[in-house]
């Protein structure tokens, strides 16, 4: 089911138009997967299945090899705790620093946070409002003129900066793909 969205989501993004590579707007969709590190107190692990889309603003033009910009990624994560399906919702805004290895590839460090929404409680994290912190590095091939195509490594602390009580928060490894159109 997972993948058949992301190719929907491919599909979708494919009526978008582009013209550049580094120093260009776009707008893309991802996919990632959270690996726990370390269970639970309830003996359980939290693997969410995350979806959402980037859109990515630049905010210094390079002329040379080196940019940075700004992501704005609203995200739903899906996933299993203790025999109930976890929902979270929410938006990140990273910053993200962009390095041009050659014509046709990128690599970027990004790292932000964002409020989000989780359904769940365990004796680390209470349910409700929370921030997804996140720090990530990327590698993005052009495909062609108007298309790109990533794969991303990172970690993610979720949180509720000490609203309510417990906040010892949740931690994810993240692994993931993107796909992305640039934007005239």
């Amino acid at each position: 089911m997972k993948y058949s969205f992301l190719l929907f989501c491919l599909l979708l993004s494919g009526f978008l138009s582009a013209q550049s590579f580094l120093n260009e707007r776009y707008f893309g969709v991802f996919i990632q997967h959270g690996i726990s590190y370390y269970d639970l107190p309830e003996n359980d692990s939290y693997h969410p299945t995350i979806i959402g889309a980037i859109y990515h603003l630049p905010f210094y033009q390079s002329q040379n090899r080196f940019n940075v910009g700004v992501d704005i990624m609203p995200q739903i994560a899906l996933g299993r705790f203790n025999g109930k399906t976890v929902v979270e919702f929410g938006a990140n805004v990273q910053f993200n620093f962009n390095y041009a290895l050659s014509e046709n590839d990128i690599i970027s460090a990004r790292g932000g946070a964002g409020p989000h929404f989780i359904n769940i409680n365990t004796r680390r994290q209470a349910k409700g409002f929370i921030f997804s912190d996140n720090f990530a590095f990327s590698y993005r091939r052009k495909l062609n003129e108007r298309q790109q195509m990533g794969v991303l490594f990172g970690i993610r602390h979720l949180s509720n900066a000490g609203i309510m009580q417990p906040n010892t928060g949740i931690d994810n490894l993240l692994i993931g793909v993107e796909y992305a159109r640039l934007l005239e």
